[in-house]
């Protein structure tokens, strides 16, 4: 009795009477459920975030994207963690499977992916004609310069993203064009011009005697015949000519021209570049880039030029480079040949008289005998006449010559 109402006067001090607190039994089973579908959807919103954030992981960018999807893949995340900030698991899963499933679609990201799988699909094409020799390395350097990947947002009226801008390469190189191959078969079909000429003298000599022994007469001749000729042939193969074919068969030739055009911008922004960054303080360049800018520039600048030194034309920077090669195949050939005929004879005869008389003759090389029954020739011959006791009963006249004939030649 005491103890209740001292239990009464702590209810009602300074209060008044305060009613006593009834005893509520919670239902723990409830309340335990409670919490465990809570921690499930904290679960479930943090595996979700995860899931985004692997298959952002997967999505190829250009790497000059990498900030913008560092930042975006962040916004993702703000937001989830934004709506369980009070303990809201429930309104945080509902966000994160809405950005999961937004987070691989929205217009931004596969705009980027679109310009990021362009860009990569030229650019590895350009290294592999590189490779296989289609085109130069320097080409390639110049194109990737010029050709950087880029991608811009669109929006409507509203200011909502709806796409982008789609990467497109400003030119596609031309492949390689063998000059050379052109140059050498200019050459090759280049027809020589061919003149000729001929000439001819003619000088003849000859010396007779004649003397008297006994009742006979005995003579000699001696005689030349001297003929001289030359003949002249010119085969020529001008510069002129040669290049007058290398034009025709260059103008033919589509490729080559824009071979020419591309080789010649390759230089000049070679040149250009080099020069550009040697005059750029900020650009703090060590010893060895410098050295290397300084070849650039050189190399750039030889090829653009000619020989004095003066910005040529795409063209006659490489006809500069070839016409070498025109000029060197250019000839002039003169053929003169001179020959010479020398007719050299000598000869003596004998006729008989009364009492007989005999002739012979005798020759090195050849010998001619003409007599009443024909000409005869041979080695050496000898041939008698008849004597009828001192009365030739026969007439006939033996002639012996020897003839030593020389042609020389001289070309």
């Amino acid at each position: 009795m005491a103890e209740e109402t001292k239990q009464n006067q702590y209810n009602t001090i300074g209060l008044g009477y305060v009613a006593p607190r009834p005893v509520v039994r919670m239902n723990l089973d409830a309340y335990s459920k409670a919490i465990d579908k809570i921690d499930q959807k904290s679960r479930e919103a943090r595996e979700k975030k995860s899931a985004i954030d692997a298959a952002l992981a997967q999505v190829e960018l250009n790497p000059s994207e990498d900030a913008w999807k560092y930042k975006y893949a962040k916004n993702i995340k703000d937001q989830i963690d934004q709506a369980a900030m009070f303990g809201d698991y429930s309104g945080a899963l509902n966000t994160a499977i809405e950005l999961a499933g937004k987070a691989v679609s929205s217009p931004e990201l596969l705009g980027r992916i679109r310009a990021s799988k362009a860009y990569k699909e030229k650019s590895d094409e350009i290294d592999k004609r590189v490779a296989s020799g289609e085109i130069t390395s320097l080409t390639s350097r110049r194109w990737k310069a010029q050709n950087p990947y880029k991608y811009q947002d669109t929006y409507d009226e509203n200011g909502n993203i709806i796409g982008g801008t789609e990467w497109k390469q400003t030119y596609n190189p031309v492949r390689i064009a063998d000059i050379a191959q052109i140059a050498e078969r200019a050459i090759r079909d280049a027809a020589p011009s061919v003149q000729s000429s001929a000439s001819e003298k003619r000088n003849a000599i000859s010396n007779a005697e004649s003397t008297g022994i006994g009742s006979g007469k005995f003579g000699t001749l001696n005689s030349t015949d001297t003929t001289r000729g030359s003949s002249t042939q010119v085969s020529e193969l001008t510069a002129k000519k040669i290049r007058s074919n290398f034009m025709s068969l260059y103008n033919q030739d589509e490729v080559a021209k824009q071979y020419t055009n591309q080789n010649y911008d390759d230089y000049k922004w070679l040149y250009d570049e080099a020069d550009r960054k040697l005059k750029d303080p900020s650009l703090n360049l060590t010893a060895e880039e410098r050295a290397q800018l300084e070849k650039d520039r050189r190399e750039g600048l030889d090829y653009i030029t000619d020989n004095q030194g003066n910005i040529t034309s795409p063209f006659k920077s490489m006809l500069k480079k070839i016409d070498n090669v025109l000029i060197n195949a250019s000839f002039k050939n003169v053929d003169t040949r001179s020959n010479s005929i020398d007719v050299a004879g000598y000869g003596y005869d004998s006729t008989g008289g009364s009492g007989g008389s005999q002739g012979s003759g005798y020759g090195d090389g050849s010998m001619l005998l003409r007599s009443t029954d024909g000409y005869t020739r041979g080695g050496v011959a000898k041939q008698e006449l008849d004597n009828n006791g001192g009365t030739v009963g026969q007439a006939s006249e033996l002639i012996t010559g020897v003839y030593n004939v020389s042609k020389r030649g001289k070309k």
